[in-house]
């Protein structure tokens, strides 16, 4: 984890990758979870490490869940700026100009409408398809895009590749995700600014992840 300063006041640890996760059984044996499947209905904990890819599909409630199990908790959403946004205060996690490549952004075919045609729906079965973070050009393993990190705290992939639930709601119980994903990283906002608050936070699908955070000891 990387000590970040939320202000003057206060700092936090914020996980330098987005989690994975294993499953956990109750005789407290664990094994990795797939990345490409919900975890509904099963006990997970978060765990993060390079060249692991994370986990997809899973909702701010099962994500919580699975940074309590970790020792850790959700993100809250001013240290999850912080740590995307560094003390300089950048719009994107290496400065405030975007340079195409540094981060898993910009995918020109939205991978719905790569596996079921011009006529998608993308409903709920469509958009938590398995099939779909398997594409070519999709998720990618933590740390994997090398410039995509914030310098001065070492967070890698808070731009792009999953958006990351927060652990703020909206004034309407919605949930929060930030940063885009390897599609769309610019239609709510630039970089670290970008934020969805679209969705309840049971909601998943195949483009959303989670990060960890905890208080300093």
């Amino acid at each position: 984890m990387s000590l970040v300063k939320v202000n003057t006041s206060v700092a936090s640890c914020v996980d330098q990758y987005e989690a994975h996760c294993y499953q956990v059984f109750d005789n407290g044996t664990e094994v990795l979870w797939p990345f490409n499947h919900p975890v509904d209905g099963i006990t997970v904990r978060a765990e993060v490490s390079p060249s692991v890819i994370p986990q997809a599909y899973i909702s701010a409630d099962q994500g919580a869940a699975a940074c309590k199990l970790a020792g850790k908790r959700l993100c809250r959403l001013g240290e999850w700026l912080a740590g995307c946004r560094g003390p300089q205060g950048y719009t994107f996690p290496y400065g405030n100009t975007y340079v195409p490549g540094y981060c898993n952004t910009g995918r020109p075919l939205n991978p719905v409408i790569e596996l079921f045609g011009k006529n998608a729906t993308f409903d709920n079965v469509e958009m938590n398809d398995p099939r779909l973070d398997l594409l070519p050009n999709t998720l990618s393993s933590s740390g994997s895009f090398s410039k995509c990190v914030q310098p001065d705290y070492g967070i890698y992939d808070i731009s792009g590749n999953l958006d990351e639930w927060v652990a703020d709601v909206t004034s309407i119980g919605h949930g929060i995700f930030k940063g885009g994903y390897f599609v769309d990283a610019v239609i709510n906002g630039p970089g670290c600014l970008y934020t969805t608050t679209a969705h309840s936070p049971a909601y998943h699908d195949y483009s959303l992840g989670f990060r960890c955070c905890a208080d300093p000891r």
